[in-house]
């Protein structure tokens, strides 16, 4: 099982130990691995959003109660279109960056298949502007379709009745 943990966790504090190493010290009994989190927070945000948006990513408010309250008190950050505002000593603020480190970082580093709009991006990342933009409109109507007949993921006990429950309002 993979954990991932922000890039603070990693730094050496002067004592030669990181918060990470620590830890792994402690949970590897428990065969738990220890990963750096992704810190690309508009990349990150972007595909939370799509995922929401889209009904692939259902968050239970039995299963993740302090998540489903942070997430509405988010606002979008001017400065940075894609990203949200970053409150400090706000604790939501913590809540959802877990969110995105764990979703993130488990598409971007593992064999699970990536969002679209993600590998499209990843494709054409060596391209100039004008052909990039070429290459994703010629590309994304095939992702999609792709992407419609993939089964949502699920991430709680309960989320498959909440998918259920809402498929059956939309009829």
């Amino acid at each position: 099982m993979a954990s991932y943990l922000g890039p603070d966790s990693w730094n050496n504090w002067g004592d030669g130990h990181t918060i990470a190493g620590q830890f792994q010290e402690r949970v590897e009994e428990y065969d738990i691995t220890l990963t750096r989190a992704s810190t690309d927070r508009e990349g990150g945000w972007q595909l939370i959003y799509g995922m929401l948006k889209s009904g692939e990513l259902v968050i239970c408010g039995d299963t993740c109660p302090e998540l489903v309250q942070a997430i509405p008190t988010r606002l979008h950050d001017p400065k940075k279109p894609g990203d949200i505002r970053k409150t400090p000593g706000d604790y939501a603020d913590d809540v959802v960056d877990a969110l995105r480190y764990a979703i993130y970082s488990f598409i971007t580093a593992s064999d699970v298949r990536k969002p679209a709009q993600i590998r499209i991006a990843e494709a054409n990342r060596d391209l100039d502007p004008t052909s990039a933009y070429l290459q994703y409109w010629k590309r994304i109507p095939e992702a999609i379709r792709e992407e419609e007949e993939e089964e949502p993921w699920t991430y709680s006990r309960n989320a498959s009745r909440h998918l259920r429950r809402r498929n059956r309002r939309r009829r």
